[in-house]
């Protein structure tokens, strides 16, 4: 594939990405031992690329949207009210030489670019779409718990884990059942200029060590305590930056904030790179932060547990509904599942309201076939409810007592890295107008702290 250089001049991305191409922008990110895909672009006018290719690594916020999510999420990082943000996020507004700079700094050591020839723009924009699309709902290739656009002020971009704001909650490429097998054809199709390494040679290298790989195996394992006790006898072993980094997130997500704090100052003083230094002094001012604001380390610890769980009934009206694709052919993340009205109305509205009044809830879907399950959670077609038309068991649903032992007994790790059962969360609130039985099952799950959504609405300011 056609690659670029972030750090040289303008010239070799001409060389790169001439005439049609597809964008595919990767990054890496602290902690994580892989680079993931984290924008897809292309353009409508013949060779155009180039020259937007440009915007983003050398030009500023008024000329790159790219560039304005970017520093947008910068500032918020540090100051979510900064004052300044209003007018970066702007269109045509002054801009900030101290921002672009950071900017820039982001993209010319995290960033590399891989360019696909696709010479018609119709089947651009719609592979474009496509790639979109299926990374959004993609459960493996999701964010690390600090990536920087946890902190954009774009929704879509929080939600999806991709530096995009269009296409991120798209179907196409689930309704396109040709799409992938084109989109390996135009990889394949795209002739090299030059070795990879030449391409790559002024990104910051990846050279991933025994002590990373380490580090990803620790924390893959499924208990907390189990990923505590692999990283903290990683790093007395070899007392590495990286590892005190993410022994700092690990206990930043428990909401151990002393210890992480203890953590992000020693990675801050290990770590060689200045970009990786600049990372842990912000995560010792977010921690410093959230100390502030709980007064004390036994405050802040005992806070824990996300306030609000707000749980989702499944719907009859499913994507294959809309689909022409064999039952059992694919997965699909569950909220893009289900297409009742219900439900699509949660996911285009009021998913966005509960978060302004209950920061940091979350929710699941209740299934007569897989029971509480997150959003992210794969499933296949199928036609089980818990009540037919006649109060009757249809194919075989889940059982109350697995229900009750999903939410009482089994520990959920949520995107963000926290984890906790689902009847720890203080407040549970069934959302919409569920069938009789889910809601049931439901109110003898979690007892006295369910709330309608109608009750739960009552707190949304004004």
């Amino acid at each position: 594939m056609r690659t670029g250089s972030s750090q040289k001049k303008a010239s070799p991305i001409r060389n790169h990405c001439q005439l049609s191409h597809l964008l595919v922008l990767s990054s890496c990110e602290l902690g994580v031992r892989l680079e993931r895909i984290v924008r897809v672009g292309t353009h409508r006018e013949q060779g155009n690329l180039p020259r937007r290719l440009h915007y983003h690594y050398y030009g500023n916020k008024n000329e790159s949207v790219f560039r304005k999510h970017i520093g947008g999420a910068v500032l918020a990082q540090v100051d979510p009210n900064d004052p300044r943000l209003p007018t970066w996020l702007a269109q045509d507004t002054p801009t900030t030489a101290e921002i672009e700079g950071r900017v820039s700094e982001i993209l010319r050591s995290r960033f590399r670019f891989r360019c696909i020839g696709v010479d018609d723009v119709n089947e651009r924009l719609a592979l474009e779409e496509c790639l979109i699309g299926a990374l959004s709902g993609c459960t493996y290739c999701g964010p690390s718990a600090n990536w920087l656009g946890k902190f954009a002020k774009d929704e879509k971009i929080r939600l999806s884990g991709l530096w995009n704001s269009q296409h991120t909650d798209s179907l196409l490429h689930l309704k396109d059942a040709n799409w992938f097998t084109r989109f390996q054809e135009a990889v394949e199709g795209t002739k090299t200029d030059r070795d990879d390494k030449t391409n790559n040679s002024s990104v910051v290298a990846m050279s991933w060590d025994p002590i990373n790989e380490r580090i990803r195996r620790c924390q893959n394992l499924p208990d907390r305590q189990a990923r505590l006790d692999c990283l903290t006898g990683l790093y007395e072993e070899t007392n590495d930056g990286n590892a005190a980094y993410v022994l700092g997130q690990e206990f930043e997500r428990q909401n151990t904030l002393g210890k992480a704090l203890d953590y992000y100052i020693a990675a801050q003083k290990k770590l060689p790179l200045p970009q990786w230094k600049q990372k842990a002094a912000e995560a010792i001012r977010r921690v410093e932060s959230k100390l502030g604001q709980h007064g004390s380390l036994e405050t802040a610890e005992k806070t824990e547990t996300p306030e609000v769980l707000v749980v989702v009934c499944c719907t009859e009206k499913k994507i294959w509904n809309e689909v022409s694709y064999p039952p059992g052919r694919f997965y699909v993340p569950a909220m893009f599942a289900y297409r009742g009205p219900q439900f699509q109305r949660w996911m285009t509205e009021d998913r966005f309201v509960a978060g302004k009044i209950a920061e940091g809830f979350r929710w699941v879907i209740l299934s007569a076939k897989y029971g509480f399950i997150e959003p992210s959670h794969p499933i296949g077609a199928y036609d089980v409810a818990f009540e037919d038309k006649n109060g009757q068991p249809l194919n075989g649903p889940m059982s109350e007592e697995t229900l009750r032992a999903q939410a009482t007994e089994q520990p959920r790790q949520w995107e963000d890295g926290f984890e906790t059962k689902l009847s720890d969360i203080k407040k549970v609130v069934l959302y919409g107008n569920c069938r009789r039985k889910y809601a049931e099952y439901v109110m003898r799950i979690f007892g006295n702290k369910v709330f309608s959504w109608s009750e739960f609405l009552e707190n949304l300011p004004e």
